[in-house]
């Protein structure tokens, strides 16, 4: 009698521990899941309360207002267009004549560690580049591949052409509108 009363003790405290752990489980989940609606709570009141900045950030009377005394658009006039005859003519390139100096430059004996720049299919297949239409071989194309090599096989490089643009900052573009 003696053996079952003791087993019978044993699996009693037994079920008491698992008892105990699942009812400290349970309560460890509660406070969980009301840390996560508190917070839940909260960004649901950042939420609104930035959608109502939007709302008064984007009243069509400020935002007049606001490009009255910024922005100084104006109508456009006829004498702000032109015709296609007026637009200056392309000039033809200019053939390459002669090789230029290519400087050789030792090789290291370990190489570097080169870095991939990562394209944006590899970041997100979302922006995964469409595949290009074929072009038609350009003035450009064809003169590239009429350069001279050098003695590595290396096409050496395009003299830069005459007409290059120049870089435009934000007051060219402004100017070129007419806007003052």
């Amino acid at each position: 009698m003696r053996k079952t009363a003791l087993l019978w003790l044993v699996l009693a405290s037994l079920c008491g521990g698992i008892l105990f752990q699942t009812s400290q489980r349970v309560n460890d989940g509660r406070t969980r899941l009301a840390n996560i609606n508190a917070a839940l709570k909260k960004e649901d009141e950042s939420l609104r309360v930035l959608q109502a900045e939007w709302s008064y950030l984007n009243q069509p009377d400020r935002l007049e207002k606001l490009s009255k005394k910024y922005l100084g658009l104006a109508p456009l006039k006829g004498k702000q267009f032109g015709k296609v005859s007026e637009l200056a003519v392309k000039p033809a390139p200019v053939p390459v004549t002669e090789a230029p100096v290519v400087a050789v430059v030792p090789v290291p004996e370990k190489p570097a560690i080169v870095l991939k720049p990562l394209t944006a299919a590899e970041i997100s297949p979302v922006f995964a580049p469409q595949p290009a239409k074929p072009r038609p071989p350009s003035a450009k194309t064809s003169a590239w591949a009429e350069q001279p090599r050098t003695a590595g096989g290396a096409r050496a490089p395009a003299p830069a052409a005459p007409h290059a643009p120049q870089g435009r900052d934000f007051g060219d573009v402004i100017k070129s509108l007419g806007v003052q």
